[in-house]
């Protein structure tokens, strides 16, 4: 093994903050079609473990524009409650991409676009004056945002998508 290959690249989970909007489409008692889009602001940081050495880590930050279109299937109302069931695709960007900065022998190359399947669970709760719905969705990117470049970071990659879990916490 060479001193200069990372002997283990890894992504420890990291919290993020997104917020955005709720457009529901009631298709009839059971179904509604949503779109949230959001803005999610999140940091990235991907350590390198180094063999006879330090680890060095990278922290990427940025700023994703997220527009998921997902169908809700909702159970039957009892008395101000209701669970609910989610399933669909989100399309991302990356809005603060420098094109131009250079990547360095040091710098990881991802793509700054991203199409994942996410899917959930949720919790209607009524009130008098509004809805509170949480829920918890799992999403998987399919697009590989690796992207081949000739420094030393990309060693050993042949693969990057995204995985996340994120609690939702909606006010209708």
């Amino acid at each position: 093994m060479n001193a200069d290959s990372a002997y283990r690249i890894y992504s420890p989970n990291r919290p993020a903050f997104r917020v955005g909007l709720l457009i529901n489409a009631y298709l009839d008692d059971r179904f509604d079609l949503r779109v949230t889009p959001s803005v999610s602001l999140l940091s990235r940081e991907i350590t390198y473990d180094y063999p006879n050495s330090a680890s060095k880590t990278e922290l990427r930050e940025s700023t994703w524009i997220d527009l998921p279109v997902l169908l809700k299937y909702k159970s039957e109302r009892r008395n101000n409650s209701r669970m609910y069931l989610l399933a669909g695709g989100t399309f991302s960007i990356e809005s603060n991409v420098r094109k131009k900065e250079a990547i360095g022998a040091s710098r990881l190359s991802m793509g700054t676009m991203d199409f994942a399947i996410e899917y959930g669970i949720g919790f209607d709760q009524f009130f008098e004056f509004f809805k509170f719905a949480p829920e918890l969705r799992f999403s998987h990117g399919l697009i590989n945002l690796y992207q081949p470049t000739t420094n030393s970071a990309g060693i050993g990659i042949n693969r990057l998508t995204t995985h996340s879990f994120t609690l939702y916490l909606n006010f209708e």
